[in-house]
């Protein structure tokens, strides 16, 4: 594929008119994909697939265009030349770009991960084994992921890694009453671990056989709670996706954490950081600029730094970060605290315990506060001890002070979390949490 990537780049070159210059990227994957249903494979196959992005530059002006291609350079030189010749004639008729970002380094990099993931067919009989009487559900995505980054000027950087995502649900059964009641496990990484995917497996199946029991509602309230990483990292998620982290949201005032840019603070136990060294993601952005290997954001509760994009950083006149346009932390890290994992239900006492959630939203931006879902496993805690799963309920409550004077504590274990999407293509990306108990969570329906 890398040979393949710089045939495309010096054929570009030779397209370019006198006054033009481009950045182009390329994405590409060869994955397996095996989805399975009731304990059983129901579809299995492989996608190879090439994609092109391509910014054309003339002047101060500036077009982009995507492209699929075959990987072949005899075949895609024809779809490749189409992309420029239209790019052309949009460009000059674009309006001039005051911000327009183009990385001037003439440089060879080149960063990839060796192959360490096992065929396919060896780990299926893993996922698929009995997990008493339950039904695995889900999909497994392996292979290689590959991306690269050029410009006119002599600029090429290369990332390529093997990765596998793991996205299963451990259900009770497929009827009216027990299709709802699953425990979800998501893993992934660069590395296959029999032993600790059997170790979740039987963690998650022993989660599975509480949801047997009848389910309660709790009144609307507020419950000292343990929030599972996986709950973390949707709740910072949906944080980053509403510039929490970004420079531009806090530049403009629109930044779920504005309070803490004027002098407020989290818990002194909260240090989050961008860590692009844990090998969720590539070590450029998607305009080859490079990017800032571990960025602490949040450092003992007082902001240290946030994302800048490169275009951000000529508006506002400050150094960029190589983040995305997005300024939204693609590898994130929050450091682990000292709460043993298996006393968790002894801490909360008498509480709730929730491992997802679902269908999050920002409900007060102000406040950073946060709605959504609690689903799969869910549980009341009393006396110390996990008891009856729970109805789904809605919770609505501020981050600010949930890591704030109502954070109790992060457990000492931490889990490793892709970023699992697959649309379009899988994408990079993940998170290393801890879990945490918080005083007080608002229960609202």
């Amino acid at each position: 594929m890398q040979a393949w990537f710089h045939d495309v780049v010096n054929y570009l070159c030779d397209l370019l008119g006198a006054d033009q210059r481009f950045t182009c990227r390329v994405t590409g994957e060869d994955s397996d994909m095996v989805r399975f249903n009731g304990g059983r494979i129901r579809q299995a196959g492989s996608v190879t697939q090439r994609e092109l992005a391509l910014q054309l530059i003339e002047g101060d002006r500036q077009v982009r265009g995507t492209l699929e291609l075959t990987g072949d350079i005899a075949a895609d030189r024809f779809p490749l030349r189409q992309l420029h010749d239209a790019l052309s004639t949009l460009v000059r008729e674009a309006p001039p770009d005051p911000h327009l970002c183009f990385p001037d380094a003439v440089s060879t990099t080149e960063d990839r991960e060796d192959d360490r993931l096992p065929p396919t067919s060896a780990v299926l009989p893993l996922i698929l084994a009995e997990q008493r009487d339950l039904q695995p559900v889900g999909i497994y995505m392996a292979g290689r992921i590959a991306e690269g980054v050029a410009t006119s000027s002599g600029l090429r950087r290369w990332y390529e890694t093997h990765t596998f995502d793991l996205d299963l649900s451990l259900c009770l059964g497929l009827g009216p009453r027990e299709r709802d009641r699953s425990v979800k496990l998501t893993l992934g990484g660069t590395r296959w671990d029999p032993a600790e995917v059997e170790r979740q497996l039987a963690t998650a199946a022993a989660k599975a056989e509480r949801l047997r029991a009848d389910r309660v509602r709790v009144a609307p309230g507020a419950y000292r709670t343990y929030i599972a990483p996986s709950g973390w990292k949707m709740i910072l998620r949906t944080l980053g996706w509403r510039g929490a982290f970004s420079h531009r949201a806090v530049a403009n005032g629109t930044s779920p954490f504005a309070a803490l840019h004027r002098g407020e603070r989290l818990s002194t136990r909260v240090s989050i950081s961008e860590n692009h060294s844990l090998g969720w993601t590539a070590p450029f952005s998607p305009d080859g600029f490079r990017r800032r290997l571990e960025l602490p954001l949040v450092e003992e509760g007082r902001v240290s730094s946030v994302c800048v994009a490169p275009r951000t950083a000529l508006e506002y006149g400050v150094p960029h970060t190589g983040a995305t346009a997005e300024e939204n932390p693609g590898s994130i890290e929050v450091a682990a605290g000292d709460l043993p994992l298996a006393e968790i239900p002894e801490r909360i006492g008498d509480g709730l315990y929730l491992d997802h959630l679902h269908y999050l939203n920002l409900s007060d931006r102000g406040t950073a506060s946060v709605t959504g879902l609690t689903r799969f496993a869910a549980f009341r805690v009393r006396d110390g001890r996990i008891a009856e799963p729970l109805e789904i309920v809605r919770f609505d409550d501020s981050v600010l002070q949930l890591l704030g004077e109502r954070l109790i504590g992060f457990t000492a274990e931490r889990e490793r979390l892709p970023e699992g999407r697959s649309y379009h293509r899988r994408a990079l990306g993940g998170a290393l949490l801890p879990g945490a108990i918080v005083e007080g969570l608002r229960i609202v329906s």
